[in-house]
């Protein structure tokens, strides 16, 4: 009973982390964007304005995917007061850390981190 009870808890939180990756990752090699961006007449390229391949959308999708909790943690850090635990001081401290990674990418490089990893660029349509 154990065991069937740890495998379905692994499989929750593979699904749970898989979905988001897997639909940025498929919108990105099908179509070159996703619900969202074609919405605002968006899409995703190369560097060169070619199209991504598999390799290039899985890392823009896992690198977008380990930094959009952040700013949530941040705000629920400030909000709930200071940190008690070594466990909240250590997340609190990477999730502002992958705020002002991420600011300071979009201000210098004008693009996101997950664009620079995987060497995209959102442009219009």
């Amino acid at each position: 009973m154990a065991g069937l009870v740890l495998a379905l808890a692994f499989g929750a939180l593979l699904l749970g982390a898989g979905a988001p990756i897997l639909y940025d990752f498929l919108g990105l090699r099908c179509w070159q964007t996703t619900i969202g961006k074609s919405t605002l007449g968006l899409r995703v390229a190369r560097l060169d304005d070619t199209r991504l391949g598999w390799w290039r959308c899985l890392i823009r999708a896992i690198a977008f995917w380990l930094f959009a909790p952040a700013p949530i943690v941040a705000i629920y850090a400030a909000l709930t007061g200071p940190a008690i635990g070594a466990y909240e001081s250590l997340t609190v401290g990477l999730s502002l850390t992958c705020v002002i990674a991420t600011f300071i990418f979009a201000l210098v490089k004008r693009r996101a981190f997950h664009d620079w990893a995987a060497g995209s660029r959102v442009v219009g349509v």
